[in-house]
């Protein structure tokens, strides 16, 4: 590589080396501006990587929180498990990269202007104040007076000092332009280079990941497929749900019914009953886990009609009687005794509990097809045959 600027011409001080001159400063204050933008863009990249890192890792965090929703599914959980590993050690492999790009882009580049350019800037401060001495020495021999001999003798004495000074500054300053515009190249080549490698290495080390994790990936994918024909075939079986409604059978074991408080403004409130352990128990449909036991012992309980309520279908459940009433024929659902002895509980009290009102056989005080009332007996009728303990419970339900 060959100086442009000529040493002679730099001796010389010549119009052609100060228009050379120029010409390179100006290229160099060009450089400047252009690497000072690329470290601006670097950093913005830097940073907008860094915050893409963070917000990644939290995306990561989440899918981390969204696993633990499928903690009774093992498939789904391992499935995620792996997913999020690979996520994280790309989100890793992405930190690495960032770090290259502030170590090799960033860091390069601020040290070759703050020392290359910098001392160019600071040797033409030096240059132009020698070449300004250099100016008055010329002036002040051109007007020293030639009749004193001793001026003459000392203003060439320093012209000559001066003139030295200016040649060796110039020189000095003709070789740090030349070795700054020597310099960039390989400079911004090479740490360029540094960062396109550190780019590939990035990218390597991505798909050595996916190649180890391919394999899983394509047997998620079977999965996966699996997954959505069974969600195809749930699909067309839940397509005839509505034929649920027809061939429902509610059961003689449990059911919603109506419960008036003992208490307060003795209020009706719908509660789900069920009959457990030969007992009576009730709860809310929503915000109770333990159910309320009503009856203790079905086997020393009876029920009978309420029939001074003013409400339809109503009864009373009654606890403490010694004998058990015998069993009405004059209602279908009311033909078998009511209490039995010991732990099971005949089909008749639960029917009379939980049987639908809209059903085929309707509870007693329900109005017939032709108009008329039926008015059956009162279901304790048959406590004739014993007598009743004290301290009786007495309680109205609503079916």
């Amino acid at each position: 590589m060959k100086s442009k600027i000529d040493f002679n011409e730099a001796l010389k001080d010549s119009p052609t080396f100060r228009s050379v001159l120029d010409d390179e400063e100006n290229d160099i204050e060009h450089l400047e501006q252009k690497i000072e933008r690329v470290l601006k863009m670097c950093t913005t990249a830097v940073d907008s990587g860094k915050e893409y890192v963070k917000n990644n890792s939290a995306f990561a965090t989440s899918l981390w929180d969204l696993q633990r929703h499928f903690k009774d599914d093992r498939t789904s959980h391992s499935a995620l498990e792996k997913v999020i590993h690979c996520l994280q050690e790309m989100n890793k492999f992405h930190t690495i990269l960032l770090d290259q790009a502030s170590r090799t882009v960033l860091k390069n580049l601020t040290s070759f202007i703050k020392s290359e350019i910098k001392e160019v800037k600071d040797y033409k401060n030096l240059f132009l104040k020698v070449s300004e001495n250099l100016d008055g020495a010329l002036q002040k021999n051109a007007q020293v007076n030639k009749n004193k001999p001793t001026d003459v003798q000392e203003t060439e004495n320093y012209l000559s000092a001066t003139k030295s000074c200016f040649q060796h500054t110039a020189l000095d300053y003709v070789n740090i332009l030349t070795m700054l515009q020597a310099k960039k190249k390989p400079e911004i080549l090479s740490t360029l280079l540094s960062y396109v490698q550190a780019c590939s290495t990035y990218y390597h080390q991505g798909s050595d990941l996916c190649e180890d994790f391919d394999p899983y990936f394509k047997v998620l994918a079977d999965d996966i497929c699996t997954m959505r024909s069974d969600c195809a075939t749930l699909e067309k079986t839940m397509q005839n749900r509505h034929a649920s409604v027809t061939n429902f059978d509610q059961g003689h074991t449990e059911g919603y019914l109506f419960k008036r408080t003992s208490k307060g403004f003795k209020t009706w409130n719908r509660r789900w009953f069920y009959i457990a352990g030969n007992q009576l128990l009730y709860r809310k449909r929503n915000g109770e886990e333990s159910p309320t036991v009503m009856e203790e012992d079905l086997s020393i309980c009876t029920v009978r009609l309420a029939n001074e309520c003013d409400r339809r279908f109503c009864f009373e459940s009654c606890q403490n009687y010694q004998v058990c009433p015998s069993g009405y024929e004059t209602h279908p659902e009311l033909s078998k005794p009511i209490i039995v002895k010991g732990s099971k509980v005949q089909p008749c009290f639960i029917s009379l509990l939980f049987k639908s009102p809209c059903d085929s056989h309707s509870l007693p005080g329900t109005q017939k097809p032709d108009g008329h009332k039926t008015s059956l007996p009162p279901l304790e009728s048959g406590l004739d045959s014993g007598r009743r303990k004290e301290n009786t419970k007495v309680k109205v339900l609503n079916s």
